[in-house]
């Protein structure tokens, strides 16, 4: 079955982003997980086995090989008769067949119908963005989605068919995909960025089950969907970073680098859950060998409305010289019901983004009781 994305200038995107998405949510959400990750590895070494056999007898036997992995595969998977698939494949007509535990997603120019490649930069000359966003997925199971725009780093309202929204939810089953063209006014002080999420499972707020953490699911769901660009004006200001000076330095382990949210600092591991006001601290790590200078913007969201990650700033910049860690507060938003807060982090903000710049952002999950 094949889906509308075209080929071409996506290709490494899809190949890119579906290669984590298939490592992560392929895992939790399939109902395969790692067994099928390992049977559909044994396939290909099987089927690279049999274009390299050195005669008929076993070219035949390394043919039995895949087709008897083939079926165990569909037997775990339920779905009957399965074909393994290593990757997105794209058609002849322009499609991508995607494997099952794999997502895709691009924007579209409304206009010519074309995809925008990454690292184009966007005019916007009526002060009226307009793109359509495609988004597909291949689950056995129904997902629910919230597609959130940002302009530079803030939440933003925007239209899809007429009506205006802060987040837009969707739903998709098996094999399907969703076009939204989606419509954003602007102001004269705004638009250097414009940044698309797409939040997987946004109503899960604790991922609690007897007693036990699910955290493939958490860690699947913690990460959303992004799509970034950068617009161009013909009178655009630009709003001036603001870099709060309420984080702390200190030196993690040699070699360490990335983001952990932890309590209390003496223990870096995750931190899932917490209370109304409680402080955690955000964690960025730049100690790795060959480390460079690193800027971030940080930002949060509790059930889905952007708040002050840090209880003041709605974004929060950090620049991280190498060798150098920091410890960036994080206040528990006010909540009167449990509550989701998600924390995003997006690397070298207000850049020009090329076309290899697809981010992969930092983003936690916590759960937020009253």
């Amino acid at each position: 079955m094949g889906v509308l994305m075209k080929k071409g200038k996506i290709t490494a995107f899809i190949i890119f982003f579906c290669a984590i998405v298939f490592l992560g949510c392929g895992k939790g959400e399939s109902g395969a997980g790692k067994k099928e990750a390992e049977k559909a590895e044994g396939i290909a070494a099987e089927a690279g086995k049999t274009e390299v056999a050195a005669s008929a007898e076993e070219a035949a036997k390394a043919e039995e090989a895949v087709k008897a992995e083939e079926t165990a595969k569909a037997e775990v998977s339920g779905e009957g008769k399965a074909e393994a698939l290593d990757g997105p494949v794209y058609n002849d007509d322009g499609t991508v067949t995607l494997p099952e535990g794999f997502t895709g997603q691009g924007l579209y120019n409304v206009e010519t119908g074309k995809i925008i490649d990454g690292g184009t930069v966007i005019e916007v000359t009526d002060d009226t963005f307009r793109g359509s966003v495609h988004f597909q997925q291949n689950f056995p199971m129904e997902k629910s989605y919230l597609l959130i725009v940002l302009i530079d780093y803030m939440q933003h309202e925007f239209y899809v068919e007429g009506q205006c929204f802060r987040s837009y939810p969707f739903r998709l089953t098996g094999e399907s995909e969703i076009s939204l063209e989606v419509m954003v006014p602007l102001s004269e002080y705004e638009g250097s960025e414009i940044s698309i999420l797409i939040v997987p499972n946004p109503e899960t707020k604790s991922y609690m089950i007897n007693g036990e953490y699910d955290w493939d699911s958490m860690f699947d769901d913690r990460r959303p969907h992004i799509l970034r660009f950068s617009l161009e004006r013909d009178y655009q200001e630009k709003e001036e970073q603001e870099f709060p000076a309420n984080y702390e330095s200190f030196q993690a382990e040699a070699g360490t680098t990335g983001f952990e949210l932890v309590k209390p600092r003496e223990e870096l591991k995750v931190c899932v859950e917490g209370k109304v006001g409680e402080r955690l601290d955000l964690a960025v790590m730049n100690q790795a060998d060959g480390a460079e200078e690193t800027t971030y913007v940080i930002m949060g969201f509790v059930d889905w409305e952007q708040v002050p990650v840090d209880g003041e700033h709605l974004k929060y910049y950090v620049t991280v010289k190498p060798g150098t860690s920091v410890y960036i507060p994080v206040i528990l938003p006010e909540v009167t019901v449990p509550s989701v807060f998600q924390i995003i982090a997006f690397s070298e903000p207000d850049t020009i983004l090329d076309k290899y710049n697809w981010d992969n952002p930092t983003a936690f999950r916590v759960y937020v009781r009253p």
